[in-house]
């Protein structure tokens, strides 16, 4: 049997009644979400707060925007919480069982990537009823430590005599480096997305002739030439 991320709830709500957690089925039991205050929630805000305070807007819009950043940032914690807890508790009950640990989890981590997906089409509509283009992504760079416009600018200072086509194919995958760091659940993986997505970029530019380190060398020269300017 598939082993749902959905279920995975039901049985964490359950297990009171003594429903086990096992690879077999439990059915599906809509129970309430208990009323506890999220812990993250107070992080999340701080974080929003701090994103939105870069960018200039007037108050009331600042304040709807801080919102739905702060709101995203605990969808997406809660995602990840229920995702790696469902793991865990997989791994638990099926030891000994490797093949069947193995299609739980992929299964599971499916189930998230679904959601998160959605959390982010979402949150890109949302961004867009009050930011225009470049104000979104001074918000996705907020949530995903600079990373796209650091990048993008090393490989035009880097390679300064790349083709308009080169570019737009470096700065296409790195966009999408940060469609997926900006769901990613740690810093480590918000990182992890980027550096998966400078290795592809690499790769072509080296099947395109291009010797990396040397031009990374000259690059460095470059700089500490300017500095001792």
């Amino acid at each position: 049997m598939q082993f749902s991320l959905q279920n995975f709830r039901s049985l964490q709500r359950l297990a009171t009644l003594g429903c086990l957690l096992t690879m077999a089925a439990c059915a599906n039991v809509q129970a309430v979400e208990s009323p506890a205050a999220d812990p993250y929630a107070a992080v999340a805000q701080g974080r929003a707060e701090k994103i939105v305070a870069k960018i200039e807007l007037d108050r009331a819009t600042a304040e709807a925007v801080t919102e739905i950043v702060s709101q995203q940032y605990q969808a997406l914690n809660k995602v990840h919480e229920a995702r790696d807890q469902a793991i865990a508790a997989v791994r638990e009950k099926a030891a000994g069982h490797p093949d069947m640990v193995e299609a739980a989890v992929k299964a599971i981590e499916a189930e998230a990537n679904e959601e998160l997906y959605a959390l982010n089409v979402a949150y890109n509509a949302s961004l867009a009823g009050y930011l225009n283009g470049e104000q979104v992504d001074a918000v996705k760079d907020g949530m995903t430590y600079g990373r796209m416009p650091r990048d993008v600018g090393v490989f035009d200072a880097m390679l300064p005599d790349l083709t308009p086509e080169q570019r737009a194919q470096i700065y296409s995958w790195i966009w999408e480096a940060r469609e997926h760091a900006i769901t990613a659940g740690s810093s480590n993986e918000k990182h992890w997305w980027f550096d998966k997505y400078r290795g592809r970029i690499n790769n072509y530019l080296a099947q395109a002739g291009y010797d990396l380190k040397q031009a990374e060398a000259e690059w460095l020269e470059r700089e500490r030439a300017k500095k001792s300017r």
